[in-house]
């Protein structure tokens, strides 16, 4: 498994046995996002339960252990974003991966020149989501807040009408 990146950062889990994708994700977008890797199935199943804080995830439809498509089933149950990269061929596994719902489909072979507006529209998008959770965080604590203060004055004001 990939180490895990810097805190406040997107990170995305990269399902590749051959880390093909992970050097051509790193040329694309930098340093925009930290990436996890896994090289089996399980191993990525086993990081979609342990790690909660992912923005998208890169799946090859065809792994050593498995398909893809009980990984990408698995994070759209976790809501986060699905990107396939399927071989020209693997049609049956793709049918199987579109039951998961990918948000984009990648064919092989690729070019970084491609891939780049998409992981940019991406990562865009997350980072957008990200300030709107984090804004909508900011108003439940501000509710909580203030409901905290009403119940304290309800109860200072049932305390002043028994006196």
């Amino acid at each position: 498994m990939g180490k895990v990146g810097s805190k406040g950062v997107l990170h995305c889990l990269v399902v590749d046995d051959e880390n093909e994708f992970v050097e051509i994700l790193h040329r694309a977008c930098g340093n925009s996002l930290d990436i996890l890797t896994a090289k089996t199935g399980q191993e990525a199943l086993q990081i979609l339960t342990d790690f909660c804080d992912l923005s998208f995830i890169v799946c090859k439809a065809k792994l050593p252990d498995m398909a893809g498509s009980p990984i990408l089933a698995e994070a759209r149950r976790l809501k986060i974003k699905r990107i396939l990269i399927a071989n020209v061929t693997e049609h049956d596994l793709v049918r199987a991966a579109n039951t998961a719902h990918p948000s984009y489909i990648i064919e092989k072979p690729y070019k970084v020149e491609e891939l780049k507006p998409l992981m940019e529209q991406l990562i865009a998008d997350q980072q957008e989501h990200a300030t709107e959770k984090s804004a909508h965080a900011a108003r439940i604590k501000e509710i909580e807040f203030l409901t905290g203060q009403n119940a304290a004055l309800t109860r200072n004001l049932d305390e002043k009408s028994r006196d």
